[in-house]
């Protein structure tokens, strides 16, 4: 697939923010030398508020600058990769943003069911951590932490 992670309900949101390189970072190197797109160490983007991706390693960006809002969809606790694309059509798992990728989710929080007030006792969060661990094994993706104090859940995906 295209790869996707969710924890929640979806949300679709612009103004992407890549670091180390910037969109109009990326457009000029585009523009300028495509050699360098062919191999950035370490992508990574970030929507903050809602969340980062971090492809380990080397990942060849050529084609992407200008592209990305496309290409990669933010919501809440959520991440699509090439939502809008067919099948058919997206790159092959391993190539470009088809990869294995480190999904950081920001404002995961345990939470009252009925009350919706926020819940910091031991057991509460234990049993929230457990549940983040099923929804990451239903998912078939690898849940690396959750931050109860910073309401971050890292998960490690790879696209198949």
């Amino acid at each position: 697939g295209g790869g996707a992670a969710e924890a929640g309900g979806a949300a679709d949101v612009g103004g992407l923010r890549s670091r180390p390189f910037t969109r109009q970072e990326l457009r000029r190197f585009e523009a300028e030398n495509d050699e360098r797109l062919a191999a950035v160490e370490d992508f990574e983007l970030s929507c903050p508020g809602l969340g980062s991706l971090v492809w380990p390693g080397v990942t060849d960006l050529r084609g992407l600058p200008g592209k990305l809002d496309g290409v990669v969809k933010f919501g809440s606790h959520e991440v699509l990769l090439y939502p809008d694309l067919p099948e058919a059509l997206k790159p092959r798992p391993g190539e470009a943003l088809n990869k294995r990728f480190i999904y950081t989710m920001e404002n995961v929080w345990a939470r009252d069911k009925r009350t919706g007030s926020y819940l910091t006792d031991a057991r509460s969060v234990a049993a929230f951590r457990a549940q983040l661990q099923r929804k990451a094994d239903k998912l078939g993706i690898r849940m690396l932490s959750y931050s109860h104090e910073r309401g971050l859940w890292r998960v490690e995906v790879v696209p198949s």
